[in-house]
């Protein structure tokens, strides 16, 4: 199956969501098994080209990949090489849908006062977060 999405992008989208997750991206042998992987390459194949034994990468690097992907995309059950692809397009086919209608809502104004300040610290926070690209903010009630 060829899939449209360009892997660089894939890869893009995925490390946000790890960093968001654990705090800092993906290594080399994490993005290179993802890499492998949306070119539907072996263990066998990921190895050679990687210089590792086929069993350490399947059962260690690889193992510990799609744990973390699970968890990162809350998976529950078996996740995996063979689903790889698949949840992917489905996850960034959703992302870019939930991009596109948050891009019709309209721009937020705020006014400062006279002497050039915001308002309140708060008010202050929530506009440099918005103006720093925060795409989504959660706002609860307390």
């Amino acid at each position: 199956m060829e899939s449209e999405l360009d892997f660089e992008a894939v890869l893009s989208y995925i490390n946000t969501d790890v960093q968001a997750h654990r705090g800092h991206s993906l290594n080399q042998v994490e993005a290179d098994i993802l890499r492998y992987t949306w070119q539907e390459l072996s263990y066998e194949e990921m190895a050679t080209k990687m210089g590792y034994a086929p069993n350490t990468l399947r059962g260690v690097y690889g193992y510990n990949v799609w744990k973390l992907l699970g968890a990162v995309w809350s998976i529950s059950g078996k996740f995996g090489k063979a689903k790889f692809k698949q949840v992917v397009e489905q996850r960034h086919r959703s992302w870019v849908q939930n991009q596109s209608r948050l891009s019709t809502v309209p721009n937020l104004t705020v006014s400062k006062q006279s002497d050039n300040s915001l308002e309140t610290p708060l008010l202050a926070r929530l506009v440099n977060t918005l103006s720093s690209g925060c795409k989504l903010l959660d706002l609860l009630q307390k």
